[in-house]
């Protein structure tokens, strides 16, 4: 049974978690004059959780982030997966640039740091065809319409070293990029994955990570060595309950196509995130609310392979 298959049976267990959602988003936009730099992760959250783009606080939110400039890893993978959930197609070229500014700071190691602003070229790109788009996976998005895909350039020479955190937020802003048919390098992809195969990194950061950069060079990652180590790694281990953690192992689960830790894993995880939630609707601070909603809400995420 594949893990699509699933996630699909676990959808129809009563578990329900519509309410602890509504209030988890509720403290959110109760928090709104006072985000700080949390607001990409919170909009980021908000755009996960379906809420339409004419939201006031998706508006406001949005305003701040399109003319900020691109200066910080973290902030413009999120920025790219942000955007390439809302409208791939409106959003392009800013996803360009945000894939651009990824490309030009990778490190020599193949990792990432916190980022540098970059000089940022002129993006050209080829008129599309206008169809009806790409097949929906399972009730994902859909597919762009018939858009060439654009072949990004590295530009400028990054850091000489990176880090796993920072990595993780480039590798997923990369594959947003790419499922808006903006394409890295391929060298890029192949130093990420020389890189998180000796990472000393969270399994799930590796499976997802990993898995990634196979994925970009059309390699199959389902069967890769260092893949199924990380699953294997990621069986054993003793998962830490936190919601961030959760989530980076929902991802990590998706990305890799796996049902080795059994089609529970989800519905046990919201048997510990849902009785954390306190009374106002958090998960504590900022940042652990949105990441319980994350893993809480998902549906849209459940079925999608990182095509």
């Amino acid at each position: 049974m594949s893990i699509f298959i699933a996630l699909l049976l676990a959808l129809q267990q009563p578990v329900e978690t519509d309410p602890a959602v509504k209030k988890g988003l509720a403290f959110l936009k109760s928090k709104a004059e006072d985000l700080g730099e949390s607001r990409d992760v919170v909009l980021w959250t908000l755009v996960s959780a379906q809420v339409r783009e004419t939201d006031p606080l998706v508006q406001r939110l949005l305003r701040d982030l399109l003319p900020a400039p691109l200066e910080a890893t973290r902030s413009v993978a999120l920025q790219a997966m942000i955007l390439q959930e809302l409208d791939a197609s409106k959003y392009r070229y800013r996803i360009a640039q945000c894939a651009q500014f990824l490309v030009d700071n990778q490190g020599a190691d193949g990792q990432w740091d916190a980022g540098r602003a970059v000089p940022m070229p002129e993006l050209r790109f080829a008129e599309p065809k206008f169809g009806r788009g790409g097949p929906r996976a399972f009730g994902g998005p859909a597919g762009l319409p018939d858009y060439p895909k654009l072949l990004l350039k590295k530009l400028q020479a990054g850091p000489e070293k990176g880090n796993a955190s920072d990595s993780r937020w480039a590798i997923w802003g990369l594959l947003a990029a790419h499922r808006a048919r903006i394409v890295p390098p391929a060298e890029v992809a192949a130093k990420a994955e020389v890189a998180w195969r000796s990472a000393s990194a969270d399994p799930a950061e590796v499976l997802s990570c990993l898995s990634i950069a196979l994925y970009l060079q059309e390699k199959d990652h389902k069967k890769d060595p260092d893949v199924l180590k990380a699953i294997d790694r990621l069986v054993e281990a003793k998962r830490p309950s936190d919601p961030v953690s959760l989530s980076v192992q929902k991802v990590a689960m998706i990305h890799a196509g796996t049902d080795k830790l059994g089609p529970d894993w989800w519905s046990n995880g919201i048997k510990t995130v849902l009785p954390a939630q306190q009374a106002d609707g958090s998960w504590g601070s900022i940042d652990a609310t949105c990441a319980a909603i994350r893993f809480i809400y998902y549906w849209r995420e459940q079925c999608i392979d990182l095509r």
